[in-house]
Formats: structure tokens, sequence, C-alpha cells
């Protein structure tokens, strides 16, 4: 790669703020356009990057080398006004997944991909290869308490990276491994239905070069070592008697038996976990692996416990998919010992609400108190067809509507004993209010 710049469209997110910061460990030059500023945008100009906010604002663009490369996120389709731009100045224009590919060539890359769990799986691989010695870069998708941060640099024969499946991105790697947690109806924008789906991840697991680890759950024309709860299973966990669920079991592996003690809670965490810990089993010693069951990180926005004062818990979640609003009621109501749960949920994407209304509708349900915010739209454009106003309608009395600006007001007129926040949008931007709220009322 012959360029020194590159100029990142969309540079808050945070797999484009992870591939941000390993070009500036390369020695780039990078430069960006965001309309939002977070704490990745901070940490980015912190280390010398120039962003702008401004959506005609093409300074940074226009002051370019004539070689630099302009990664796009795929929120940012082709006629936004900065790759409408970059094309006139003729910049190479490409997408995140492209880069990200282009930047793993020098590695062995290990790829997490699945409808859900690629975060917290991917953050804990990262761990379990941080507990060995071997060198290792992670582009994670979530920021992990481990590293404060969604990258990592310990060398560069590894890379621990998230394989994503919208718009078939993860057909541009060819991993040495790779795991798949699990394959479910989503991204129907993109996918003609679930069999196109399954056969897109099927192909990413022939790209893959060497081992592939599978959840138990997928079909058998997904080859390679299981993991989950069954005798089929080569990574099997068996629950073990504790207070908090899953927070201890016995782990069967091809090559030995454990005793699990970990730090984290609930069947989903622990599957990840096991899931993270075959990958890296492929590379390293696992005996020499196993006490990094007690010190896993917690990843944000993972059921980050807010709020724990004087009986009352407030919980954030980046749950999106009903298949994840149903497990994150499943782990709170284990855990809340009979306490009314309110949920306060963005939908995201129109398209997603939409052609799974039905499921969703069937997992807010199963929560004792709702506050729905409007559909985040992210890169769609309203749909008529679909909106948060229909939920609360088919949830009935239990549901409201309320806008982000109203959220705090509605609480307080709530009977509180377990909050639980949930969306992949914006909704991010209520925690530090609420928590607030939360503490003061505690203190009183």
């Amino acid at each position: 790669m012959s360029a020194k710049q590159i100029y990142f469209i969309g540079i808050a997110g945070i797999g484009m703020s992870a591939l941000a910061q390993h070009a500036m460990h390369l020695g780039f030059e990078v430069f960006g356009y965001d309309r939002n500023a977070n704490d990745q945008t901070s940490l980015l100009k912190g280390r010398g990057a120039k962003i702008t906010q401004g959506l005609t604002d093409f300074s940074l663009l226009n002051t370019l080398a004539s070689d630099s490369i302009v990664v796009r996120t795929s929120a940012a389709p082709t006629e936004h006004p900065h790759c409408q731009q970059a094309l006139k100045l003729q910049f190479r224009l490409i997408k995140r997944a492209q880069l990200l590919a282009e930047f793993l060539i020098p590695f062995k890359t290990i790829a997490v991909a699945g409808t859900h769990g690629k975060t917290s799986t991917s953050s804990f691989l990262a761990h379990f290869l941080k507990s060995s010695d071997l060198g290792f870069s992670a582009f994670l998708g979530g920021v992990s308490s481990e590293f404060g941060t969604n990258y990592f640099n310990r060398g560069d024969d590894f890379a621990v990276v998230e394989a994503d499946e919208y718009d078939r991105s993860l057909l541009t790697l060819s991993p040495e491994c790779s795991v798949i947690t699990n394959v479910e109806v989503d991204h129907l924008d993109c996918y003609a239905d679930l069999n196109d789906l399954e056969e897109t991840f099927l192909q990413f697991q022939q790209q893959t070069r060497s081992s592939c680890i599978v959840h138990e759950s997928l079909s058998a024309a997904f080859s390679g070592l299981r993991y989950g709860l069954t005798d089929q299973a080569d990574y099997r966990i068996t629950p073990v008697e504790s207070t908090t669920p899953f927070s201890n079991y016995q782990l069967k592996t091809p090559k030995g038996n454990y005793t699990i003690q970990s730090n984290t809670m609930g069947l989903h965490n622990a599957l990840n976990a096991v899931a993270a810990f075959a990958a890296a089993a492929q590379f390293c010693d696992e005996a020499q692996l196993i006490p990094a069951f007690e010190t896993l990180p917690q990843i944000q926005r993972r059921f980050n416990l807010v709020v724990q004062e004087k009986g009352r818990l407030y919980v954030d979640d980046y749950a999106h998919h009903p298949s994840e609003l149903t497990a994150l009621h499943d782990f709170a109501r284990a855990l809340a010992s009979g306490r009314k749960l309110t949920l306060v949920f963005q939908p995201h994407l129109f398209s997603r609400t939409l052609q799974l209304k039905s499921d969703f509708i069937a997992a807010l349900d199963l929560f004792d108190r709702l506050i729905i915010l409007p559909i985040y739209g992210a890169r769609e454009q309203p749909n008529s067809a679909i909106s948060s106003e229909q939920l609360v309608s088919e949830l009935g009395q239990k549901a409201m509507l309320c806008s982000k600006q109203e959220v705090l007001g509605c609480l307080k007129q709530e009977e509180l004993q377990v909050l639980i926040t949930a969306g992949a949008g914006d909704i991010a931007e209520l925690v530090e209010p609420i928590k607030q709220w939360m503490t003061d009322e505690c203190l009183v």
C-alpha cells in the first residue's frame, strides 16, 4: 500500500475507529468525518487524527495527497457527500471490509462470525491470547475493560477480528481459524432468506484455511470442532451448582477435563467464552489458558451493571434482535429474584423491525414494563410500513412510546426495581444521565 494518508467516513463507529487506530500504528496519517463526537473520536484526536463533523466540510479531504485512500462505513452509501467529494477528487474509495482485509494480509487471522455474540467472543479470545506468549493484534466491535479500547496491539503474528455478515463483508476474509457462534434470520435487506444467509456463512467457512469452531446448533453442513451442552460437542460444558447461573461449570475438551471458575455469569457468556477458548487452544497449550477464565473482561454495553444501590439495579445492553432480547430477559429474570423488569428499548433499523416484527413483539412481551423509543434508522430511510407506535399498540398497556429526550422524565414516573436499556442505536447516550439520576435518587 503506497498511500500515506487514509480518510475514514464514519470514523466514530466502533469498527472504523479500530481500523483508524491500526492505521496510525502503521504510520499512516489519519483523517476522517463523522457527524458524532464520542470517546473514539476523542481518543483518535488525542493521537493526532484530524476529524471534521461537518456534512459538507471537505476541508480535510481537499488537502489530501492524490494517492490517499478513502474508506467508508456501510452506513455511508456512495451518495454520501463525503463519498461524492472523494470520487470527484479521484481518490480510491473502498469499504471498511476491504481495508480490513488488506491490513490483515501479514497476520494469521482468527475471525469470529455469527449473528450474535461476536463482540463478546472476540474480546474473550483476545483475553485468552493475552494470557499466552503469542504476539497478536485485536480489532474488536466493542470496548473491552481489559484494554480500555476496541483495538489492542501486542505483535503482528496473529489478529483477532469480527467477521461481519452485513453486506457479506465476511467474505473478504480468509482466516487461519474461524468461529461461527450461530446463524439466525437477520439483515434481510442483504439476504433473500435464512438459506441465503446460511450459504454465506458456509462459504466463509470454506475460506477458512485451518480449523473452524462452530456451535452445536448449526446444521450438519457446517464442519469443524463443535461446542455446546450435549455429548456431541467437542467442547462440552456442564453447569455446577452455583448461586449465579453458569459462573462455574465443567469443561470437557478433546484433550482434557477442567473445572471452570469464571467471573462471568449466564449461559451465553459461558458459551462465548468456551468458543473463544477453543479457538485459542488451536495455537496455545489449553491447560495454560484455563486460569484466564477467572479474569474474563467486561465488554461495554454487554449486560453492564451500571447501578446497584439500595435494591435497585440498572443494566445496559446492546441487544437489538429478538433472540438477544429473549436471552437478555432470561438472564435478568434469573438474577432479579422476582423483581419487576422495566425495559427501555430502541429498535434498530426499519427493515429489521418490519421483517421480525412478530418475533420482537414476543420477546418484548416477556418484560413487565416497556418504554419504546422511535426506530433508529441508521443507514436506512424511514419506512411507513413500520413504526414504534405499532409495537406499542400490539404490546398493550404494559408499553408506552417515549422520545429519547423524554425518557428520563418517563422513568421518574415509574416504580423501578430492575431497569434495563437496550438497543444498537444512540440509546447509549442515555446511560450516563440515567446513572446520575438513579445514583442521586438512591442517595436521598
